[in-house]
């Protein structure tokens, strides 16, 4: 599932996706909320939150980790993402 999270200045905060264009809210900021690495010695994909808590789960494929780590991030993290979008509310309709 896609959640957009819309404070009260009208500033969006999401995972990062394709399936909207997400310019159409303004202009994009995107910060990374983790990283999925090979890890040469486990044999496997590994993921690391930008605080450099690394999960202990471990993924035969980069594909299965990707999707661990977006329902992850949406989970613990709901207002932010693996990499999330903050926009200016410049086109965004506010309430009169």
């Amino acid at each position: 599932m896609f959640v957009l999270h819309i404070d009260l200045l009208g500033t969006i905060t999401c995972p990062y996706t394709e399936q909207i264009d997400l310019t159409a809210f303004g202009t994009l900021h995107i910060t990374r909320a983790s990283h999925i690495e090979w890890d040469a010695q486990e044999q496997a994909w590994t993921i690391t939150l930008i605080n450099g808590h690394r999960l202990p789960d471990m993924f035969p494929s980069r594909h299965s980790a990707l999707a661990f780590e977006a329902d992850y991030i949406q989970t613990h993290f709901p207002e932010s993402g693996r990499q999330h979008q903050e926009f200016s509310n410049s086109n965004i309709a506010q309430p009169s």
